[in-house]
Formats: structure tokens, sequence, C-alpha cells
């Protein structure tokens, strides 16, 4: 499997999570 893209976009979202909390 691939986690070029996807591990970014994942740290992206929960970092955004977790700022919004």
């Amino acid at each position: 499997m691939t986690f070029q893209t996807a591990d970014l976009t994942s740290m992206q979202f929960c970092f955004a999570v977790r700022n919004v909390i």
C-alpha cells in the first residue's frame, strides 16, 4: 500500500480536527 498523499491527508485532517476542538 502507498502512504504518500493518504498520510499527509490523514495528518492534516487530524490536525484540523484537533485545532477545531
